[in-house]
């Protein structure tokens, strides 16, 4: 693979701001996996353990608005939200609905540090979501930590989420930056679907699955992890109404992969 370098020339802001994030990773590893154990004391061995391996394959955006993401295969295909990737604009996008997001490109950060250069390869933002490749990285490595995919007909109730808080306070009236760190993890229930579980496939207003693990603005695309250290779901909004958590269920995950490998067959 390409040195990182190579590929982050064109914006010297968006630079800047990626390896500054990469540094403090890199800075405050260990203390991310402190709070990682503290959130789970009283667990066994055996999920800690789990949940340190499943930390290494999540994945957060470099840009200024955040995002975060998970690594699905050792060959560096990356799963987030289709909004993450680009956000759409109904009527601006209706023609290209299905196309828009194809060909961007978005520079993320393993939580090791690894610095990577990726392009969008499927994208839905029907089920909000979206494929990246990597394309190159700072490691120069071509194997990468990755979680698998929870089958769809198994049940987890008990959930980790673990993603990149953003640094903006949108609730404050002034301009404001939050004390959260660069990653955050949190424990959680999955809380049900919404409509009974009968539009599980159309998360573009609001995801379909519920659940309760902590998230703030740059948590979208986050991986929620079973106990076994697979992936569940997605974070990908919340009821401001209500304050529950909603994700992209593992049906429609399964459901854009499989139109991705067909599409990739034709």
């Amino acid at each position: 693979m390409k040195d990182i370098s190579q590929a982050m020339v064109d914006d010297s802001s968006e630079s800047i701001l990626a390896f500054k994030k990469q540094n403090e990773l890199i800075i405050k590893q260990n203390t991310y996996l402190k709070q990682l154990h503290k959130e789970l004391k009283g667990k066994s061995c055996d999920v800690i353990q789990t949940a340190e391996r499943a930390f290494q394959a999540v994945v957060i955006f470099t840009q200024h608005e955040g995002g975060s993401g998970v690594c699905i295969s050792e060959d560096g295909l990356i799963l987030t939200c289709a909004h993450c990737v680009y956000d759409v604009d109904d009527e601006k996008d209706e023609i290209n609905i299905r196309t828009t997001g194809i060909g961007i490109n978005k520079t993320i950060l393993f939580t090791s540090g690894d610095l990577c250069h990726t392009e969008c390869i499927a994208w839905d933002p029907i089920r909000d979501c979206a494929l990246l490749k990597i394309i190159s990285s700072s490691s120069r490595t071509k194997v990468f930590q990755f979680i698998s995919i929870l089958k769809s007909t198994a049940k987890s109730h008990l959930l980790l989420c673990i993603g990149q808080p953003g640094r903006d306070d949108l609730e404050s009236k002034t301009l404001k930056k939050t004390n959260y760190p660069l990653v955050y993890t949190s424990l959680g229930r999955f809380r049900g679907y919404l409509h009974g579980g009968k539009k599980l496939q159309n998360n573009s207003e609001i995801g379909q699955l519920k659940h309760n693990c902590w998230t703030y603005w740059g948590h979208s695309g986050a991986p929620l992890i079973t106990q076994q250290g697979k992936l569940f779901g997605l974070h990908s909004s919340w009821d401001d109404k209500t304050t529950m958590r909603h994700g992209i269920p593992l049906v429609a995950i399964e459901n854009f992969l499989k139109d991705f490998k067909n599409l990739e067959k034709n």
